[in-house]
């Protein structure tokens, strides 16, 4: 299929093959031209030509299977200027000189954009060429080159870009001749790490985008990390804790005694709920609670990487009277989960104890908590590495930390016409301390020194009940509520290291937020002895922070 006049649009839907030397299968040499494959395109003869381009500002796609065997033959070919060539479909070719996309030299500003795959096979083979002045190459597909003098990337020509996004693999070396990279650029975009080595010489201009580089041009090699999941190194243990505090603070009642005061023992049942127990009363029974909790959250970085948690577990609790109003407890638990952070993903597994306890005054409730814990990391970082077969590998690191974190809350019960209204402000300090890691994996792994991150955390919340239902022995009460937290880390938060040998530093600290939340719970009081309660909770901010809450908890009286 061939076209010689501007503005044309060739597409084949279908197969089209050929096994003439020279073959081209669909070109087109007209200014502003456009060359489209969504079928299957075979060439299958020396100098073979799969889509092809000679007018300049024209455009080549390939969505589906290009195919080319034989010496010299070129799944995409342009000979113009201002063309852009996008594959998100498979660019296969095998033989001697075979080239997977080829920007001629003596042209300028060819942009080739790589989704799917491009492989090639043979002496001298080429992934993709660019040998003129500004071509860019856009990856975040595969390319593959094997054979001897293979190359994936080829860069001839002056102020060439390269840009290598997330998704991206790399099989085969990258070339710029000395003209080329002295000018040239080369982008890594956040999220993506890299292990990057080249022949003829290093591009003058690294760009990371966020990232930690190091950046040896005698061994012609480039380094990057991306640094995303220690600058969320707090977020599992925040999910954490909120659970665990939220369990505090939201505990069934489950028993018969008349109705106490709002605050920890969540007895929210209207005004009334404000009459003391009078003197001649006994104490409260000891009781034992279980809760089940589960949350996801999502944050994105000032570099547009995404950091997403998983959190699930379990904490149960003993509880006993010490007046008649005042309580105190100790609980112990466990947790799982997983945050991902661009190329990171770390799995961590929690365990945690603490005490609580509550004590009355006039119309306001003290409450204080204290949770110590440990977590172990497991993290993954996915390198791109041009060296080794499949073009990408793993960077691994185990390490061990532990938190600390004690809450202070003072809450009041106002009665506004009939209807209970709790007020409760808190503040509460995370101390987290992480030791030192080095990864194990490809050549110029990242080393962390230990470090530690201190966030104070501010809250104010309102809640009111209702009450569904309540006869003999049961009680069913929906409970909503707003609340607002302002939280900031302080201290040094530069977290120092090296990279291949160089010694790198950033800055982890995620700066002053500002979080709004909003949920219900929802209590049903079985019977005299035992209760359950659910509860649901999503969190918003201004910085890009989403989150989610549930939990299913039960209490057992004595």
């Amino acid at each position: 299929m061939y076209s010689g006049g501007a503005n044309s649009i060739i597409r084949n839907y279908g197969s089209s093959s050929s096994t003439s030397e020279g073959g081209y299968l669909l070109s087109s040499d007209g200014a502003r031209s456009v060359v489209i494959n969504n079928g299957r395109i075979t060439g299958d003869a020396e100098f073979s030509r799969a889509l092809a381009a000679t007018g300049d500002d024209s455009t080549i796609i390939n969505t589906g299977t290009i195919s080319v065997y034989q010496t010299a033959s070129y799944g995409v070919e342009t000979q113009a200027n201002d063309v852009q060539i996008f594959n998100s479909g498979s660019i296969t070719a095998v033989g001697t000189d075979v080239i997977g996309i080829a920007a001629y030299a003596g042209n300028s500003n060819r942009a080739s954009t790589n989704t799917g795959s491009i492989s090639v096979t043979g002496l001298n083979a080429i992934g993709i060429f660019a040998g003129g002045t500004g071509d860019s190459i856009t990856n975040s597909g595969t390319i593959s080159a094997q054979g001897t003098n293979s190359r994936a990337i080829d860069f001839q020509g002056n102020q060439s870009i390269l840009t290598l996004l997330p998704g991206s693999s790399i099989q085969g070396v990258i070339n710029y001749t000395s003209g080329a990279a002295a000018s040239g650029i080369l982008n890594i975009e956040g999220g993506v790490g890299a292990s990057l080595t080249f022949t003829g010489a290093v591009p003058a201009n690294v760009h990371a985008n966020g990232l930690i580089v190091s950046v040896d041009q005698s061994a012609l090699k480039v380094v990057a990390a991306d640094a995303s999941s220690a600058k969320v190194s707090g977020l599992d243990v925040d999910a954490l804790l909120d659970s665990v505090f939220s369990s505090l603070n939201n505990r069934a009642t489950g028993d018969s005694a008349p109705l106490d005061p709002l605050g920890y023992s969540a007895e929210r049942r209207g005004p009334e709920a404000f009459a003391f127990l009078d003197e001649s009363q006994s104490l409260a029974q000891p009781s034992a609670w279980l809760k089940l909790f589960g949350g996801v959250s999502k944050l994105e970085l000032p570099t547009g990487v995404q950091a997403s948690s998983q959190m699930g577990g379990l904490i149960a609790g003993i509880e006993m009277p010490l007046t008649q109003l005042d309580t105190a407890g100790f609980f112990l638990g466990g947790a799982t989960g997983s945050t991902s952070a661009g190329s990171a993903d770390i799995t961590q597994n929690s365990g945690f104890a603490g005490f609580y306890s509550e004590h009355h005054f006039d119309q306001y409730a003290l409450d204080m908590a204290l949770v110590l814990g440990g977590t172990h990391y497991s993290g993954v970082r996915s390198v791109i590495d041009n060296t080794l077969p499949g073009g990408v590998t793993t960077a691994n690191a185990d390490y061990n930390g532990f938190f600390v974190s004690p809450e202070l809350g003072l809450s009041r019960d106002f009665d506004l016409g009939g209807q209970a209204l709790e007020v409760r402000g808190s503040l509460q300090y995370a101390g987290m301390f992480l030791e030192g890691y080095s990864e194990t994996g490809p050549d110029g792994s990242l080393t962390i020194d230990p470090r530690s991150v201190h966030q104070l955390t501010a809250k104010v919340s309102l809640a009111t009940p209702f009450l569904l239902h309540s006869d003999a022995g049961t009680t069913i009460r929906l409970t909503p509520r707003i609340g607002i937290d302002g939280s900031t880390q302080y201290g040094d938060q530069v977290v120092t290291g090296s990279l291949a040998g160089t010694p790198v530093s950033f800055n982890a600290s995620s700066g002053p937020a500002l979080t709004l939340s909003a949920g219900a719970q929802l209590e049903h009081r079985v019977a005299d002895r035992w209760s359950i309660i659910g509860d649901l909770e999503g969190t918003g901010s201004p910085s890009k922070l989403l989150g989610a809450q549930a939990s299913l908890q039960f209490k057992l009286n004595f």
